[in-house]
């Protein structure tokens, strides 16, 4: 099935973005078994840079008023947010349409805000693991600061990955693109950037998609293929990221890899703080 081109003179942003969106519903129907496409279960709402707050507050309200007890940036930029409804099984996905990704580049985001609206609502049942285990305490202790790190890492990166495994949009980077890309983004990986644990979620996920490390058996031939490959700018740097490589090597070798535990999370977060962080 050929994708979709947007054309500005015969339909509007949103229309195009619907189109999109019907686009993505059956390959993700088929791949996981979901229901997007059943009895109206997805909801979507748009907004601008102006109304964004307001709308996503009304969103909220009519479907999703966990989230209205969150910590709300009423300033976040975003492209799109997902949303899920613990108790219904409704879904939401809230797009900017003030913001200019490339045509294509509808499709990633679209699979990849599907792939959290999967993940949420499969990986502890029906419970929500930020409401569940994320502390919104302005003091935290090591664990719950290991948790947060840990799912933020996670959520990213497992979004990133089974929006690959439903329909590659794009090819998988070669390796000597890979190593531009990840020596762009790891200095980022730093205690100064707000972005630090999205730089690791997308390091991560370029290294997982790679044909030759889905094929690889053991945690050691995937690390020698990342430093024979200089992906990182050492080998040093490459043992940086050894625990962290190693959790999700695992985690991935089990076919619901989505599920998760509280102890996992932590890990996660715990392999984080270990690193080096420029």
């Amino acid at each position: 099935m050929p994708q979709l081109e947007f054309d500005a003179t015969s339909q509007s942003k949103r229309e195009f973005i619907e189109s999109v969106i019907e686009f993505c519903k059956p390959f993700f129907d088929e791949a996981l078994g979901f229901d997007f496409s059943k009895n109206d279960c997805l909801k979507i709402a748009y907004c601008n840079f102006e109304n964004r707050a307001e709308v996503y507050e009304d969103f909220c309200k009519r479907f999703f008023p966990l989230y209205l007890s969150e910590n709300y940036d009423r300033n976040s930029i975003f492209v799109a947010q997902s949303f899920t409804n613990a108790d219904d099984e409704i879904y939401g996905i809230l797009i900017c349409l003030d913001m200019e990704p490339e045509d294509a580049d509808w499709y990633q985001i679209i699979f990849h805000e599907m792939s959290h609206i999967f993940c949420i609502s499969r990986e502890l049942g029906r419970d929500n693991f930020t409401a569940k285990y994320l502390s919104s305490a302005i003091t935290k202790s090591p664990k719950e600061q290991c948790m947060d790190f840990g799912y933020a890492i996670w959520r990213e990166f497992i979004a990133d990955y089974i929006s690959y495994k439903v329909r590659p949009i794009t090819r998988p980077l070669s390796f000597a693109q890979m190593r531009k890309v990840v020596r762009e983004l790891d200095p980022g990986v730093c205690v100064s950037n707000p972005e630090q644990t999205v730089n690791t979620s997308i390091i991560l996920a370029h290294i997982f998609v790679h044909p030759k490390i889905q094929e690889a058996r053991d945690i050691e031939t995937v690390l020698q293929a990342l430093k024979r490959n200089r992906i990182f700018s050492s080998k040093e740097r490459c043992e940086d990221y050894r625990e962290l490589i190693k959790l999700i090597f695992h985690q991935l070798e089990d076919d619901y890899c989505w599920e998760i535990t509280p102890q996992f999370i932590v890990k996660i977060g715990w392999a984080y703080l270990l690193m080096r962080l420029n």
